[in-house]
């Protein structure tokens, strides 16, 4: 679907006015901030290591996949009018009001007996469950107000950082294809805040081997996927040299200006030296023209995601590559900007450690190793932990983020999703937890704005668009915190810088 954004003159001109929709933004942010914190409190030992949380967890899970539903009812109207549910006279029952389901990421249960495969899994499913009753609270008592915009109240879920996802009201999905939370842009949006990306992609000869160049492809299209509407873009290719896809300037995520991006990823042939340094100066010249000349960036957090398979052989040697890199961020620093935090991946049987690793340990930075057969999509989805660790700060307690409105998968028509971060505050500094967030439609936006048809649609997605853009959050990781996330990251035995 394409989504126009060109601001609307019509507002007020309707039953609603732009009051009524800021007002409608700042409760939903209110509310989802209030969700976080409950989930929050979950998380303290004293709430979730407790015999009542592990009987109560042990006899009412439901797998959105497997279960079936204790009380389902299949409501129909507008906002339930999937292709299962349909008017609600005609159809098995699908939604169940008393209850939330569950799903799990792959890689985080045992595929014969859909048993959590660890520990931290299990407790996460324990301690997620005891915000049911929440859940069921918040939708009767806010139903009077959204049934004025003639809704229902907003699904509500949460996802953790080990991959559990539970949703109310419950329903069973369409399990077909895997699901795992922490790689939607929802949970990517809350844990990062804005930010411009621009990946930087080895396509040298050797990417041919071991189906690497194809296994690429599909990690970059799941990152491109997990950003949302307030971030930019770019994407960097280099072999004997460095070329942009689509556009040599960052691009704002939009799902009409993705297509083209997407497809050029799809288009990419392996051939050609390795030359480290063209990519890497092709990366920092679209930063720098892009926020200086044309204003597109996010304005908050930028990250390099640099991937090799190989050895760097272009005619600029190691040192004299760091002194680039150094002084392009030596820049962003004297001019009082957050420069770019560089990640580097070595891919593969073969791929030079010492570099990668020496550029992201002397740029505060963060460097992977990843093996052929790893999970290279997994890896590189992984750098908004960088980010996470910084939005634990107090001075983030109130940061919300909004994504570009999509079709709910429940046949509710288009919709979007605010979110917050949940941190574990029971260790010092604190750890993502997971994401909580919840659903609102575009249709109620509009009714509360009193504009409808495509000037409503057009304003109500600008005003989103410069909502999710408007708060940047203030990051100040420690060493600590540094060693922390390379420990973390390392599929292979831990190395620190």
């Amino acid at each position: 679907m394409t989504i126009s954004a060109s601001k609307s003159e019509t507002a007020n001109s309707g039953n609603g006015t732009t009051d009524d929709l800021e007002l409608m933004f700042q409760r939903m942010e209110t509310d989802v901030l209030r969700f976080a914190r409950h989930m929050e409190n979950l998380t303290l030992p004293d709430n979730k290591c407790v015999s009542r949380v592990l009987e109560d967890c042990a006899i009412a899970n439901y797998d959105g996949c497997v279960s079936t539903l204790p009380s389902p009812k299949c409501p129909g109207g507008s906002e339930f009018a999937s292709d299962a549910c349909g008017d609600g006279t005609k159809c098995g029952a699908v939604y169940d009001f008393s209850t939330t389901t569950l799903r799990m990421a792959p890689g985080s249960y045992n595929t014969g007996n859909l048993e959590p495969n660890s520990d931290n899994v299990k407790d996460a499913v324990c301690y997620s469950r005891q915000a049911e009753n929440y859940m069921i609270n918040y939708t009767v008592q806010n139903r009077p107000f959204w049934k004025s915009y003639s809704v229902s109240p907003p699904a509500m879920f949460y996802g953790t950082d080990n991959g559990v996802f539970r949703i109310y009201p419950g329903n069973p999905k369409d399990c077909s294809t895997a699901f795992d939370p922490r790689l939607r842009p929802w949970y990517v949006a809350a844990s990062t805040g804005p930010k411009d990306v621009v990946l930087v992609l080895d396509t040298s000869g050797s990417m041919a081997d071991y189906n690497r160049l194809n296994i690429l492809k599909d990690a970059v299209k799941y990152v491109i996927n997990t950003l949302s509407v307030s971030d930019y873009v770019s994407v960097v290719t280099f072999n004997t040299d460095a070329q942009s896809l689509t556009s040599s300037l960052l691009q704002r995520v939009r799902t009409d200006q993705m297509y083209s991006l997407l497809a050029e990823i799809d288009n990419l042939w392996a051939g050609g030296r390795t030359n480290f340094y063209a990519g890497f100066k092709l990366a920092f010249e679209t930063i720098q023209q892009s926020v200086e000349n044309y204003e597109l960036t996010a304005a908050c957090q930028r990250a390099i995601l640099f991937l090799t398979d190989g050895e760097n052989n272009g005619d600029v040697g190691a040192d004299d590559l760091m002194t680039y890199i150094k002084d392009q961020i030596q820049y962003y620093t004297n001019a009082g900007k957050r420069p770019p935090v560089v990640f580097t991946y070595s891919f593969g049987t073969g791929a030079d450690e010492t570099l990668p690793k020496r550029i992201a340990c002397e740029t505060n930075g963060i460097w992977s190793r990843i093996s052929d057969g790893g999970d290279l999509a997994g890896a590189m989805a992984a750098y908004y932990k960088y980010f996470a660790f910084g939005l634990s700060d107090s001075n983030n307690k109130d940061f919300a983020a909004w994504v570009e409105p999509y079709e709910f998968a429940s046949g509710q028509g288009l919709g979007t999703s605010v979110s917050a971060p949940v941190y574990d505050r029971s260790v010092n500094p604190p750890i993502l937890a997971g994401v909580a967030a919840m659903d609102i439609s575009i249709a109620a936006m509009q009714a509360a704005l009193g504009v409808e048809g495509e000037a409503g649609m057009n304003e109500v997605i600008q005003r989103l668009v410069d909502r999710s853009v408007a708060n940047c959050p203030k990051f100040n990781l420690t060493e600590c915190q540094y060693q922390s996330l390379r420990y973390n990251d390392q599929v292979s035995p831990p190395e620190f810088c």
